[in-house]
């Protein structure tokens, strides 16, 4: 099992992420309305329970900062046995991502193309379609802030990503009406 807890303020704005074993770490995207500029800053302590029962923790920080056109400005501090700080820096209006890091000082720059359907996410013959259901959670504060909740269960047909079985995965997530935003998250792999 491995837990995640994110802590993220920017302007009285906590929030909070949790994980499980899938060994991906969710994370928390400022507001999701298009053409608001934010700052944000998140702190997430990952702790993994190893089968002996010792724990490895590691710590990181993610700072982001989005403009009025939808460019974006991210840097990870990981506190590992090196201290690795990671920058990002996407500008939909050129279509760049840039990435570098402090220790190798090279920075790789991706041109993109223009957006086109996914074909990834569109049905393909031969697969069983996933069951996805959601349900509504009502509504909590969290940190004095009132946010909305909601539970998405999808299950992936077995030998889709390589199982053996049908695999579950559920999502619970709370976002606040007022600063649209992710107040918390957890998945699960099951």
């Amino acid at each position: 099992m491995l837990p995640v807890l994110l802590l993220a303020v920017s302007a009285a704005l906590p929030a909070q992420v949790t994980g499980s074993n899938s060994g991906e770490v969710a994370h928390i995207d400022g507001p999701r309305t298009k053409n608001v500029p934010y700052t944000l800053t998140r702190t997430a302590i990952i702790v993994q329970t190893l089968a002996n029962g010792a724990a490895i923790t590691r710590r990181f920080t993610v700072k982001s900062a989005h403009n009025s056109e939808g460019r974006t400005y991210s840097e990870t501090h990981l506190t590992t046995p090196i201290d690795l700080v990671h920058y990002t820096v996407f500008d939909p209006v050129t279509r760049r991502n840039i990435n570098w890091d402090n220790h190798t000082k090279i920075a790789s720059v991706t041109h993109m193309q223009a957006p086109e359907v996914d074909a990834a996410r569109q049905p393909q013959a031969g697969r069983a379609p996933r069951q996805v259901t959601r349900k509504d959670l009502g509504f909590r504060a969290i940190a004095g802030i009132e946010a909305r909740g909601t539970r998405t269960t999808a299950i992936i047909p077995a030998s889709e990503v390589g199982n053996d079985q049908p695999l579950t995965i559920v999502q619970e997530k709370w976002i606040s009406a007022q600063y649209n935003i992710s107040m918390y998250v957890q998945c699960g792999r099951f």
